[in-house]
């Protein structure tokens, strides 16, 4: 498992009402999902990971998880981040 840490700031903090704790949780939670739809679809590329994670974060959204409040363009970011970690984790698997 990947386990991530937010760097969040004032000025680019997530949400006003959440707090790092939830932000950290929902962003493993899109991760693993993004990561299951990888997995599935056997596209490990890097546009493949940020269509899985802008897929994962809608998918949140609509579940109400996620809103369009929060800083979903620096949740974003800080997952693509992630990509060549992931990519040669599941290259391992």
């Amino acid at each position: 498992m990947i386990f991530l840490s937010l760097t969040i700031t004032k000025n680019r903090g997530y949400n006003r009402g959440r707090g790092k704790k939830y932000m950290d949780e929902i962003m493993q939670e899109v991760l693993a999902l993004a990561r299951k739809k990888m997995r599935e679809a056997g596209e490990y590329d890097r546009e493949a990971f940020r269509q899985y994670v802008e897929e994962s974060i809608e998918y949140y959204i609509e579940k109400g998880r996620l809103s369009e409040d929060d800083n979903l363009d620096l949740l974003q970011e800080q997952l693509m981040e992630l990509h060549g970690e992931v990519e040669s984790k599941e290259a391992d698997e």
